[in-house]
């Protein structure tokens, strides 16, 4: 009897610690450091939509500056039921420095941040850079609608 019941309770709590929408992970935000090395040395932005004949670049000072106020201090909850819409390149002197999927849906508006092509870092889009990827992404239909 006793048996049963540790083996009903394990099972139980392993049953209690899975979730089947398994949309609860969550990640750390940038370092400080990364973030200080991207406001300060970020010389050229390269956005690249998935699914869309369009990409777009960046080089304008006051451009790039307004793209690092797209990445909030605060870290997202992640959605695996999400796909990214982009990846996003901060580049200088012709190198990456950082590099990101975008995702902007209803309930996932973040950037992904990844080292050596795994995810390891992410960020909350902040509200301006929800509304610029929203108005690209309408710009786009517009222009290319039967994609």
């Amino acid at each position: 009897m006793a048996l049963a019941y540790i083996i009903a309770t394990a099972l139980m709590i392993g049953a209690c610690g899975e979730s089947s929408d398994k949309n609860s992970d969550s990640m750390q935000g940038i370092p400080n450091d990364l973030r200080s090395e991207l406001v300060g040395s970020c010389d050229f932005v390269d956005i690249i939509f998935y699914n869309s004949p369009a990409s777009m670049n960046q080089s304008d000072p006051r451009s790039i500056e307004r793209a690092m106020g797209f990445i909030s201090m605060q870290a997202p909850t992640m959605h695996e039921s999400c796909n990214p819409i982009g990846r996003i390149s901060y580049m200088s002197n012709g190198e990456i420095i950082a590099e990101g999927d975008i995702y902007l849906t209803e309930n996932c508006q973040y950037i992904v941040f990844m080292v050596d092509n795994q995810p390891a870092y992410a960020n909350i889009l902040s509200q301006e850079g929800v509304v610029f990827f929203e108005q690209v992404l309408s710009g786009i239909q517009e222009q290319f609608p039967s994609q």
